[in-house]
């Protein structure tokens, strides 16, 4: 499992179910960039067993600059 690397300007951690309502709302704003179809209003309830069951098939790092 990795390890928070701490940065000067923060701090590099695995992401966590606390994250998933700011990962959801950063695939969406990808999404629109990106000119895709609109993400599910529940993005972050689909998100959790992909990134947090057992066998995850998807990880994801934050960089956290205090919150």
């Amino acid at each position: 499992m990795l390890n928070e690397t701490a940065r000067p300007d923060g701090v590099i951690r695995p992401a966590t179910a606390a994250d998933l309502p700011a990962i959801a709302h950063l695939c969406a704003a990808h999404a629109a960039f990106e000119r895709a179809g609109p993400v599910p209003s529940d993005l972050a309830t689909h998100l959790k067993p992909v990134l947090f069951s057992a066998h995850p098939r998807a990880w994801c790092l934050v960089a956290d600059h205090g919150g």
